[in-house]
């Protein structure tokens, strides 16, 4: 069965939980859904890996979702 997701939310608005989440780069056209980790601070490419600059874009907008319901 595939898992609920929530909408998708604005990289300004951080989740609340420390996790893997969908993400994905609006460079103004459909970009790939990529897997991320939030540490609760920063998007990281992987857990304890390198940061990414996720949500640091000053002009575009790029968003993140993730499971609807705590596992």
């Amino acid at each position: 069965m595939k898992a609920k997701l929530t909408p998708w939310f604005s990289a300004k608005t951080p989740p609340v939980r420390v996790g893997w989440y969908d993400a994905q780069y609006c460079f103004g056209s459909t970009i790939p859904v990529e897997r991320l980790w939030f540490d609760g601070k920063m998007w990281l490419f992987k857990k304890n890996g390198e940061q990414t600059d996720f949500g640091r874009h000053f002009l575009l907008e790029d968003k993140w979702r993730g499971l609807a319901e705590k596992p």
